[in-house]
C-alpha cells in the first residue's frame, strides 16, 4: 500500500508542474512559422507551397514536390518540427501522385 501512495504521490509531483510550464513556442506566432515553412520550401527545388485562409480560423496549407525525396529532405531540415509548433488542431495528409511526386496538406484550426 505505501508503495502505490508513493508512485501516486511522485506522478502528482512530476506531472502537475508539467501542466502549468511554459510552452516553448508560446511566444511565437504561427505567421513566423508559416514564414519558416515558405522559406525552407522556397529554398528546395522543384516544391511550392499555397497556404488559404479559409476563415473562422481555419488555415489549409498545400505543399506539393516533383519527388518523394524532395519532402524527405524538407522533413530532414525541421518540416515536421515546424509544423509541431503551429496552435490549435493540425492535421497533416499526405496524398501520392503519380508517377513520383506527393503533395502535403496541413489543415489548422485555431484555437
Amino acid at each position: 500500500m505505501k508503495k502505490i501512495f508513493y508512485t501516486i504521490a511522485l506522478c502528482l509531483a512530476v506531472c502537475i508542474p508539467a501542466s502549468y510550464a511554459h510552452h516553448a513556442t508560446e511566444d511565437i506566432a504561427d505567421e513566423e512559422i508559416y514564414r519558416m515553412i515558405d522559406s525552407l520550401v522556397a529554398d528546395t527545388p522543384q516544391s511550392e507551397m499555397t497556404l488559404d485562409d479559409l476563415g473562422n480560423g481555419m488555415m489549409e496549407m498545400t505543399i506539393t514536390a516533383h519527388s518523394v525525396f524532395i519532402v524527405e529532405d524538407m522533413m530532414d531540415e525541421g518540416l515536421l518540427y515546424y509544423l509541431s509548433m503551429l496552435d490549435g488542431d493540425v492535421a497533416v495528409t499526405i496524398h501520392f501522385r503519380n508517377p513520383s511526386g506527393l503533395a502535403l496538406k496541413v489543415s489548422q484550426k485555431a484555437k
